[in-house]
């Protein structure tokens, strides 16, 4: 079910034929993916990696969560509640699931031969959860802030804590978490009360959970909008941030590590709910439609400072969007309608 996709070789050497990158990346396979009970929908339930040779695994979430990978048979999981499933490959080949079920966070590790271990219990409760490395880094919306919790993916164990206070009125919106190679981590956060415009910041954190810097990312944020990020080999944070103002909805940011300001702000009028940056940070894939774009998938050239171009996967490609580590390789996950069901593109 799942695809694996290698480089072509020169004939009589072992090092892959270096092609020359396309601006815009296009569909080379779709891939059918099974149905997790009893959640028929994948908007915003699905997620995938991508590995170095272009392996992917997909996570469904559902009672039970299945998972895809190369070519094998589905791997049968605990339930887990659309929204929360995450899978993060690993050194040794495996795969690190995380997410939420009615009773709280867990993790699984499944091995390169696709057996899955016990599920582990993650302390707290229900949070978003982020794998970093062997460990888990936990974010929940607490009150008038963020807090976070590190810790062990195969035990369980709480090994770090913080807490990031963020500024405006009512309750903590979306959040979002990534890590950077280095070790610190982006937390993107909104606060509003769902009526008036909220405010969304972008906070940045040492490996120990402390924070190190923040950044204002809007003061116009529209209540319950979609935000994504995503980190660049530079330690390059890529915010997108939906805003009410004049002729926008939709903010993509630039903020390197200790911009007190974003560096680069490009107003948008699209619909975006998920963003890759490639590993150099030249190209910013973003996930949903922009105005003028026919695409599902458009690429904006971050030296050129304009889009590139679009790429159409499917009537209703919305659930989210996975970056093979050198940035070949995108898969982008969703339920395609009309009879298609739901599917895996694959986009090289």
């Amino acid at each position: 079910m799942a695809v694996l996709l290698t480089g072509c070789t020169v004939a009589g050497s072992a090092t892959p034929e270096r092609r020359e990158r396309p601006e815009v990346l296009t569909v080379q396979a779709t891939v059918p993916l099974p149905t997790a009970t009893p959640y028929p929908g994948y908007e915003g339930g699905s997620a995938a990696a991508v590995a170095d040779d272009g392996a992917v695994t997909v996570l469904l979430p559902g009672a039970p969560s299945l998972l895809v990978r190369d070519g094998a048979a589905p791997v049968t999981l605990p339930p887990l509640l659309p929204g929360t499933a995450r899978v993060a490959g690993q050194a040794d080949g495996s795969a690190l699931v995380t997410g939420s079920d009615d009773a709280g966070p867990l993790a699984v590790r499944v091995d390169p031969a696709g057996a899955p271990s016990a599920p582990v219990r993650l302390p707290g409760g229900p949070a978003l959860v982020v794998a970093d490395g062997t460990d888990v880094l936990l974010v929940t919306p607490n009150g008038a802030g963020v807090d976070l919790v590190r810790a062990d993916a195969a035990t369980g164990q709480q090994t770090g804590s913080g807490r990031v206070d963020l500024p405006g009125q009512g309750a903590v919106g979306p959040v979002a978490l990534s890590v950077a190679p280095d070790g610190s981590l982006w937390l993107l956060a909104t606060r509003g009360d769902g009526i008036a415009d909220g405010t969304a910041t972008l906070v940045s954190l040492d490996a120990g959970l402390a924070e190190t810097g923040r950044v204002p990312a809007s003061t116009s944020a529209q209540p319950n909008s979609s935000s994504a990020l995503d980190v660049d080999d530079a330690g390059t944070a890529w915010v997108v941030v939906g805003q009410r103002l004049p002729g926008t909805d939709t903010a993509l940011l630039e903020v390197r590590p200790g911009d007190a300001q974003p560096r680069r702000v490009t107003a948008l009028r699209a619909e975006v709910v998920d963003v890759a940056v490639d590993p150099d940070g030249g190209r910013v894939h973003l996930l949903g439609r922009v105005d003028g774009l026919a695409g599902s998938v458009s690429t904006l050239g971050t030296r050129a400072g304009r889009f590139l171009g679009s790429t159409d996967v499917c009537r209703d490609a919305r659930s989210s969007l996975a970056a093979s580590p050198d940035g070949a390789t995108l898969v982008v996950l969703g339920d395609c309608g009309y009879g298609e069901g739901p599917q895996a593109a694959v986009l090289r």
